[in-house]
């Protein structure tokens, strides 16, 4: 090519005229036209959506999201369900064990009773009640109301408790005993009370004391028995029962305020089975709450009123209580 400045001939890939300097301009070099473009179809991988279904796939999505949650709420109640009804299953179950063993203890006591021959309602209502419910501590042990003689028709009533290898003095008052003194071998009128050690069965009175032993309300049938020849002798029993014998009548005692509350020991027969005593050696000697001024006895025991709850309140049936008379004059 040639300079446009100056016409001197210049290689076609100068760039500036090396005789005069001129810039040059290069012409581009002619390219050959490119081939015409084929239009081919858009390849679209499996797992990429086409554009008109992506709002598709995204509906489609959230109804899995709920799909997944209402399956999940389901199964929660399900469980729930299944909880409920195995806890109860187990209650029932555990109600059902103790209706059989309630059932089988009813009928066990219920085959008790039929053994046992029936009592009047008049003896029914002399029946002794149940001590309070009471737990025994170990370190104490037996209960002992120790009557000694002073002379006279008196003596000292002393309520003692073993503790260990010793003996603990829990109430103590004065006591009127037999005019007579004491005996190992009473006989009935001796005026003696019986001496030795015998256990606490029962107290007896109009209404329940304060007291850890057992206890039998009287009512206006109720009468001791002293008459030898009947097989009642020494029981608390009725008119009904024992019919037309010699007795103490028993109601009246209480209601006319001679006594509050009295106790029976075991001095002859246990008080209420008959044909337990031996005819002749001595009834009704029992501990009396005497209201009046204490004076010797026919031979039973008497101690104010007001001592008597005290005893009974320290008294209990658990820590089998026994009277002991020492003997004595």
């Amino acid at each position: 090519m040639k300079c446009p400045n100056c016409g001197q001939e210049l290689s076609d890939q100068a760039r500036f005229c090396r005789f005069c300097g001129q810039r040059l301009e290069q012409k581009p070099t002619p390219q050959p036209p490119e081939p015409p473009k084929r239009s081919e179809p858009e390849i679209i991988p499996r797992w990429q959506p086409r554009a008109d279904t992506e709002n598709k796939t995204g509906l489609g999505q959230k109804k899995i999201v709920w799909v997944i949650a209402a399956l999940a709420l389901l199964l929660v109640v399900i469980v729930g369900a299944l909880v409920f009804l195995i806890g109860k299953n187990k209650v029932e179950s555990k109600q059902s064990r103790e209706e059989s063993a309630i059932s089988m203890e009813t009928s066990y006591e219920e085959d008790q009773l039929d053994s046992i021959p029936e009592k009047s309602a008049a003896s029914a209502a002399l029946e002794p009640e149940a001590s309070s419910v009471f737990e025994v501590e170990p370190e104490w042990g037996q209960q002992e109301i120790l009557v000694t003689p002073s002379g006279g028709g008196t003596a000292v009533l002393t309520l003692r408790q073993k503790y260990g290898d010793d003996w603990e003095t829990l109430y103590t008052c004065t006591a009127a005993i037999g005019r007579n003194g004491t005996t190992t071998s009473p006989q009935e009128g001796d005026g003696k009370t019986p001496a030795g050690t015998f256990p606490v069965e029962f107290c007896y009175g109009l209404e329940q004391p304060e007291t850890g032993i057992r206890f039998i309300q009287v009512g206006p049938d109720s009468v001791w028995v002293d008459d030898g020849n009947s097989p009642y002798y020494n029981c608390l029993t009725t008119k009904t029962e024992a019919g037309d014998v010699s007795h103490e009548d028993t109601y009246s005692q209480f209601t006319r305020g001679f006594y509050t509350v009295n106790i029976f020991f075991a001095n002859n027969g246990d008080g209420r089975t008959p044909g337990s005593a031996t005819p002749g050696a001595g009834s009704v000697r029992v501990l009396e709450g005497y209201t009046r001024t204490l004076e010797p006895t026919n031979g039973d025991i008497k101690i104010a009123s007001e001592d008597m709850n005290q005893l009974l309140q320290r008294l209990d049936a658990n820590y089998d209580p026994v009277v002991t008379v020492v003997s004595g004059s």
